[in-house]
């Protein structure tokens, strides 16, 4: 093939579509919406908890069928005055059909195991979040559900490498890699798509982009 039809396509095409026919590149997906950097997976070293400038947040997403994500995150707040805090994903829980017993137990753990200071969760889910409260003294915070402003956050800190996942975290990795947009017609706006990926990436949304703003 000459490189003038290459060129011609690579044009024509998306990235993604470009480097999976052109490249034989089958790391990224058409509508994929976070593409985290392999350097960006590290193991969590639990020494720098003692920091005085690390905070330990949490974001919940409820469901009953579809699944109730909790994520706990370490916040490393930059002291070099650069702007450069990070974001990392230390320890995740993801299980569907559970009472809100189940999940406080779990979610509890979690706590307890983190010393984790700020839950946000879904503020549509209000009786989820008052049960927490008032039956396991779980206190959450409200998280901001705007969408779009909050996915291009987490896009920014995803490619400025401020996004850390701990290699644990198998279900968020699995998430930031297939987390895609809608690609459905007669859509008047863009939407990420809602299915087994969504959950878990709502939890770390409502958790880094509630906590910055």
């Amino acid at each position: 093939m000459s490189p003038k039809d290459v060129l011609e396509a690579k044009n024509s095409m998306s990235r993604q579509e470009f480097e999976q026919e052109y490249l034989a590149s089958f790391t990224t997906f058409e509508g994929q919406i976070y593409q985290l950097p392999n350097a960006s997976v590290q193991a969590f070293d639990k020494k720098l908890l003692e920091d005085a400038s690390c905070e330990v947040l949490a974001g919940c997403d409820p469901g009953y069928r579809d699944p109730t994500a909790f994520l706990a995150v370490v916040y490393l707040a930059d002291t070099t005055g650069t702007g450069n805090d990070l974001f990392w994903v230390v320890a995740e829980y993801e299980e569907s059909e559970q009472t809100t017993e189940q999940h406080a137990r779990a979610m509890q753990l979690l706590i307890d195991t983190w010393q984790i200071e700020l839950i946000f969760i879904d503020s549509a889910a209000a009786q989820f979040a008052q049960d927490l409260a008032y039956l396991y003294d779980i206190p959450t915070i409200r998280a901001k559900k705007d969408v779009l402003p909050g996915i291009a956050y987490v896009q920014t800190l995803v490619e400025t490498g401020r996004l850390l996942v701990d290699p644990s975290c198998t279900k968020t990795l699995a998430a930031l890699n297939q987390y895609r947009w809608d690609q459905r017609e007669g859509l008047t706006r863009e939407k990420p798509q809602h299915d087994k990926f969504s959950h878990v990436m709502d939890a770390l949304r409502y958790c880094v982009y509630s906590f910055t703003k």
